[in-house]
């Protein structure tokens, strides 16, 4: 098995078979950035998917090798690209595409 089937491999094992809402919950609405524009996290149809405008893609969980839950944007083109949601330092959830220059922060 190549190396690139190995990570396949091993990523497909880590996915979560779903998500739940809730935890998601304080996440969903219109995230914004001066630089990128708009993005929005919406629950559609049992699924998490970012929509970008030009783009939509599902947002899929999986458990890394530390036993966190990880997030990943799953289809192209930007699939792969982890997705990081948390709060900024007044507690406000925000949305971070990581690996993005500088860390890129979508904030409502």
């Amino acid at each position: 098995m190549s190396i690139a089937e190995e990570a396949r491999t091993e990523l497909l094992a880590s996915l979560q078979d779903f998500l739940e809402a809730a935890a998601v919950e304080p996440y969903l609405g219109t995230h914004k950035n001066e630089s990128l524009g708009s993005a929005t996290l919406e629950w559609r149809d049992g699924a998490l998917v970012l929509d970008v405008g030009e783009f939509q893609t599902e947002i899929r969980a999986r458990v890394d090798d530390d036993r966190e839950l990880q997030y990943l944007i799953w289809e192209p083109p930007l699939g792969g690209l982890p997705v990081e949601l948390t709060e900024d330092d007044a507690g406000r959830p925000q949305l971070v595409l990581a690996r993005v220059p500088s860390n890129t922060h979508l904030t409502p």
